[in-house]
């Protein structure tokens, strides 16, 4: 059964995805998995613990879980919802396990309006979670509401003779909405790689071909920039990006760019890994 895996805070932004997480699964048919993960013992500023009481503390995480999945069900009662919550400290390695546990098929988790490339939830990285590399992971930006995954932006280096498109996985995972698919390609103005980007093409559209589909060629350097653009002209519902190892998403979460697409985007941004 189709999984969705939603790490929540409580917090706006936190619920925010869990909606949309909601609204996916109703349109797929799929079940959500609402997980909280907490500190197990809080301590003051010496060290003291504050509070000792882990069934407590438990509890309370289980009925704030509760809450917010009954509103999801006021949406559709229909949804299947369940509620996880963990002491730990470490949501990364809490987020792997429970894939494994479930067979998950996605991560949907949300990013703050001001610290999105550095932090999410219990002080994670947030690159780390995107990095996960065994499931896909959906980026809800803040504010982005759910309205049917129509247009989908499909980000692809054509000029990248490293890596071999996974093929496979993209048509899965387009497969879960059936949109119209855009390609676009960042090119250089003098490139020599003509015929690579021709076969790329070509098995892309071979691979795609129970799907609406246009490619398109940017040429431009600031490769964020160019997608937002892109992404916005297109009214997009979502971007799909294929990161391969750390370079290119790090570039997206790097600390100090002044283009942070997820920053910078009302669109959800979908990591699907080779």
């Amino acid at each position: 059964m189709t999984t969705f895996i939603v790490p929540v805070d409580f917090t706006e932004i936190g619920d925010n995805a869990a909606v949309y997480a909601g609204k996916v699964a109703q349109q797929v048919g799929g079940r959500v998995i609402l997980m909280n993960v907490y500190e197990s013992i809080p301590a003051g500023i010496d060290g003291t613990p504050l509070v000792n009481d882990p069934e407590a503390r438990h509890e309370v995480r289980i009925i704030a879980l509760e809450k917010l999945k009954g509103r999801l069900l006021a949406m559709d009662p229909q949804l299947d919802i369940t509620c996880i919550a963990e002491a730990g400290t470490n949501l990364l390695e809490h987020i792997e396990n429970l894939i494994v546990r479930t067979n998950a098929t996605m991560v949907i988790m949300s990013v703050t309006e001001d610290d999105a490339v550095e932090q999410f939830l219990l002080g994670t990285n947030a690159i780390n979670i995107v990095n996960i590399g065994n499931v896909p992971v959906l980026v809800v930006p803040f504010g982005a509401a759910y309205n049917g995954i129509n247009e989908v932006v499909l980000a692809v280096d054509f000029e990248d003779q490293e890596h071999v498109l996974p093929l496979d996985r993209i048509r899965t995972m387009l497969a879960m909405f059936n949109p119209i698919v855009n390609v676009v390609s960042i090119v250089n103005e003098t490139s020599e790689a003509r015929a690579n980007i021709e076969e790329k093409k070509m098995l892309l559209q071979n691979a795609l071909s129970d799907f609406t589909i246009d490619f398109s060629f940017v040429k431009q350097h600031r490769f964020v920039e160019a997608i937002n653009e892109f992404a916005n002209r297109k009214k997009a519902d979502l971007i799909l990006v294929l990161p391969h190892k750390h370079s290119f998403i790090a570039s997206l979460f790097k600390k100090h760019s002044t283009e942070k697409l997820i920053h910078h985007t009302s669109v959800p941004v979908l990591a699907l890994h080779d």
